[in-house]
């Protein structure tokens, strides 16, 4: 069932055209994560599904019963100001159930977090309570700008087993914007390729033979397609390929 489509979506300032044409689907329970490289559009297509943008052209459904969370890539707040954790969590706009807000704050491990102030927060702990405040209410969709951007090894690892457990366990529908090309072919059900316009789209398994995907990451790929194909031999893809949208 999708809970998302957008449909030949085009964005554009007076002097520049940021997107055009842009189509895709988001499954419910998929993984799906957007790449490209900087400068691609990805950051305009989160501002329009969130509803910060309107499009220039072409149109953005959402499935009407989906809730949907938000982490960014940074908080918006002076880390300097005197703020708890939990003093955060108490702002959510909306009524969290108590044992709701407990149940995700363990799974996060930011319940010991309550009263750290920001600036006593490492970079992986502060990524683990934006994800906590973007899981507040308990959203269907939960979308994410860049959330490992700087972490280390073991921070990432737990974030990401965070995220499988959404995914498999709570049932979530996760779409991500990543720089990380290892992280995306190795977790992703469904990946998209964004210059501009989508370049191509589908299943890891299908994207690592697209010339498009070769063209935007160049000698990027060779280690991690390598990498891709060894640990996937035996697996099976989620979300089936869609193929190259070529403009």
């Amino acid at each position: 069932m999708k809970v998302f489509s957008a449909e030949n979506v085009g964005f554009r300032t007076p002097s520049k055209e940021i997107l055009d044409g842009v189509s895709f689907d988001i499954q419910k329970g998929s993984f799906t994560t957007l790449i490209g490289p900087n400068g691609a559009g990805k950051s305009t297509v989160l501002k329009l599904m969130l509803g910060f943008l309107k499009p220039s052209a072409g149109k953005l459904n959402w499935l009407s019963s989906q809730r949907v969370g938000y982490m960014p890539q940074k908080l918006q707040i002076d880390t300097s100001f005197p703020l708890s954790v939990g003093r955060l969590f108490d702002l959510k706009p909306g009524c969290v159930d108590r044992e709701d807000r407990e149940r995700i704050e363990r799974l996060t491990q930011t319940l010991e977090l309550r009263q750290r102030h920001f600036s006593e927060l490492s970079g992986g702990e502060l990524q683990r309570v934006l994800l906590t405040y973007a899981l507040l209410g308990n959203p269907d969709v939960i979308l994410l700008d860049e959330p490992m951007q700087g972490l280390d090894i073991d921070s990432e690892t737990l974030f990401l087993n965070i995220l499988q457990t959404l995914k498999y366990e709570y049932g979530k529908t996760l779409f991500m914007v990543s720089h990380d090309l290892h992280m995306v072919f190795k977790h992703s059900d469904h990946v998209i390729c964004l210059q501009t316009h989508i370049c191509c789209q589908g299943a890891p398994s299908s994207i690592k033979d697209d010339p498009a995907y070769h063209v935007l990451f160049g000698q990027r790929k060779d280690s991690l397609m390598a990498l891709y194909a060894h640990q996937h031999d035996h697996t099976h893809d989620h979300v089936h390929g869609k193929g190259c949208q070529h403009e």
